[in-house]
């Protein structure tokens, strides 16, 4: 829940950043949610436009998978963001986006006989493959977003790397971010995304970061390893 302008006043606002690639802002009320604006933060060919007034997506024939049929689509089923939390500043105003841009996906439907315990998806696993979009550059994206004027400020693009750590902002205007390939735990001015320090660590930094603060100095535990979704991040 973040409150946001729109139009010249003030929207109690609900924003989420989906899987599908979009970036949702919507009004919440007593009685019900209304959709205000929705923007893709990422590479997004599945939706051919939004109804103005529901939100709804109108949804390209041509990207929906079917038995024999191939299907190509941008972002693929990982999203445009899987499971990392964003992250708000209401010193700075913007959102803090963790993306993974530029990741495609070929779907092609097959028969399949259930099997207890087995994928069960229509999808054969050999039908399934993962693609970069044609002519980029990277993947993992660090983003920040005037939630305010719907625009996207800065990245921080990740050439060799998706982008799988959640975000932390700090009222001292730094974000601290891990979640690549090459272990690293950064911190970057949130103003501009620039790197302002980094150090390699054993594994891959995935899990929830929390700032603990002392008379000494600040410091920022994190989890580290093959752990996909601590309970940090799923309890808050």
């Amino acid at each position: 829940m973040v409150d946001y302008q729109r139009n010249g006043k003030t929207v109690n606002g609900l924003v989420y950043v989906a899987r599908d690639g979009y970036l949702w802002w919507l009004e919440r009320t007593a009685n019900k949610i209304s959709f205000v604006d929705g923007k893709p933060f990422v590479k997004q060919i599945v939706f051919k436009n939004l109804d103005p007034e529901p939100g709804r997506p109108n949804i390209d024939p041509a990207r929906q998978p079917g038995t024999g049929k191939k299907a190509e689509f941008c972002p693929s089923l990982w999203g445009g963001k899987d499971w990392p939390p964003p992250a708000y500043s209401p010193k700075t105003r913007p959102l803090y986006i963790p993306a993974n841009e530029n990741l495609c996906q070929a779907l092609t439907g097959s028969p399949v006989t259930y099997t207890a315990g087995q994928r069960f998806t229509g999808i054969a696993p050999e039908n399934a493959i993962f693609q970069i979009a044609p002519g980029a550059d990277h993947i993992g994206e660090l983003q920040a977003w005037k939630l305010d004027s719907g625009q996207k400020v800065w990245s921080h693009p990740f050439a060799n790397s998706q982008l799988w750590g959640p975000v932390l902002a700090t009222a001292g205007g730094v974000l601290f971010l891990g979640g690549t390939n090459d272990r690293y735990f950064r911190a970057f001015d949130a103003s501009n995304g620039k790197i302002l320090w980094e150090f390699r660590t054993g594994s891959g930094v995935k899990g929830c970061r929390s700032l603990l603060r002392s008379t000494v100095s600040n410091t920022s535990p994190f989890s580290r390893g093959g752990v996909w979704m601590p309970p940090a991040c799923r309890h808050g």
